[in-house]
């Protein structure tokens, strides 16, 4: 007469509440994926909590942090390990920018905000950049006239 297996049963986790200050999930083979921490910087001042999500190889892919003065920064990185698109807001102003694959800024769009040190704030800003990352498109406030290539 054989042995009766037992069904194998899914084990279930209920906690209320953990406290870390760095929480790194792995996959089965052990390799990084995630990683959500936190700081208080120098003496509880300048502080922030991130969150890392990667691929299979480490390599960063989103990072999304905020700081304790309520600015945060969104990045989606691209292949090189450079960022592809990052978001920021601040008192200083919001901004996007679309990198290429070598993370150079490409196209730039920004609103001042009420700290911003822009001469012209608060008008928003929309430019495309070459290689240089030298303007070579760049509507006017209320017009669409475009600026000349810079030499």
């Amino acid at each position: 007469m054989g042995k009766k297996r037992r069904k194998k049963q899914q084990t279930k986790l209920a906690i209320d509440q953990i406290e870390a200050r760095s929480l790194v999930l792995v996959d089965e083979y052990g390799n990084q994926r995630a990683n959500i921490s936190c700081s208080g910087g120098e003496d509880g001042v300048s502080g922030y909590v991130g969150i890392q999500l990667t691929d299979h190889t480490g390599r960063p892919v989103i990072s999304i942090q905020v700081d304790d003065e309520g600015n945060s920064n969104i990045q989606l990185c691209n292949v090189n390990n450079s960022s592809g698109v990052s978001m920021a807001v601040s008192e200083r102003g919001n901004g996007l920018s679309i990198n290429n694959s070598e993370g150079k800024p490409c196209i730039m769009m920004g609103a001042p905000g009420p700290k911003s040190d822009d001469p012209d704030a608060p008008s928003p800003r929309v430019a495309v950049l070459d290689t240089a990352k030298k303007k070579i498109w760049q509507p006017f406030t209320g017009t669409n006239d475009l600026i000349e290539k810079e030499a």
